[in-house]
């Protein structure tokens, strides 16, 4: 009789598992659903892109505004005032990895030619950008895979 009183452990140790996996996966892993809040638009972020082997540098200020749930980022070079690039992010769908946002350009004027950031651009409108966001310190974190960090305050 002891092989019933096994299986029935066994039995309810599966359910047990199977409901704490439930539970687990329901739960957000981060408060993704707001990754951009508002505030992001006051922020003043420089964002730098370096070859080593080519012994290049460029730097950008981008601007983000958040507006009906779409992110829209413009980009700008304090070292080439012609260059401009507008783009625009909106949240696809929630990932084990984070949230996947398509990434659309919607302009782009670089009449220098190839940039380090046409490369980053290329890819992200080919493949979408996964961002993960959390809480620290009273500031907002913004994390990509390609290890973009951006903190801004909430």
């Amino acid at each position: 009789m002891k092989w019933q009183y096994a299986s029935i452990s066994l039995m309810v140790l599966v359910f047990l598992i199977l409901l704490l996996a439930m539970l687990v996966r329901s739960l957000p892993a981060t408060n993704n659903s707001d990754i951009f809040l508002p505030q992001i638009t006051n922020e003043n972020i420089q964002l730098g892109y370096y070859d080593l082997q080519g012994d290049k540098r460029e730097l950008y200020n981008p601007r983000f505004e958040v507006r009906g749930g779409a992110v829209f980022i413009t980009l700008t070079s304090p070292d080439d005032s012609s260059f401009s690039s507008k783009l625009k992010m909106q949240l696809q769908h929630r990932t084990p990895s984070g949230l996947l946002y398509s990434y659309q350009p919607l302009y782009y004027a670089n009449p220098q030619g190839h940039r380090l950031v046409q490369n980053i651009l290329s890819f992200m409108v080919h493949n979408g950008a996964t961002l993960n966001g959390f809480e620290f310190e009273n500031r907002r974190v913004v994390v990509m895979p390609s290890g973009l960090i951006l903190s801004y305050d909430k």
